[in-house]
């Protein structure tokens, strides 16, 4: 999909394997690529098929503050 949606680095689903939360961590290069994949069609159809396996979803952005290579 990455390569559908210009600047979407990565986009991947975690399920806890403790109860039924689930953590969508996705990589962006930019704010501006973010703002361009939540206004496409791409992500109106990926939304629908994700929140059919989900009873609640909330977003929230996050910002990147330590990596260890």
């Amino acid at each position: 999909m990455s390569g559908k949606v210009p600047g979407l680095v990565s986009f991947n689903l975690h399920r806890s394997k403790q109860s039924s939360r689930v953590v969508n961590y996705m990589q962006v290069e930019s704010k501006e690529a973010l703002k361009a994949w939540l206004t496409s069609a791409i992500y109106r159809t990926h939304l629908t098929a994700v929140n059919a396996f989900f009873e609640d979803v909330s977003t929230e952005e996050l910002e990147l503050t330590y990596i260890l290579h």
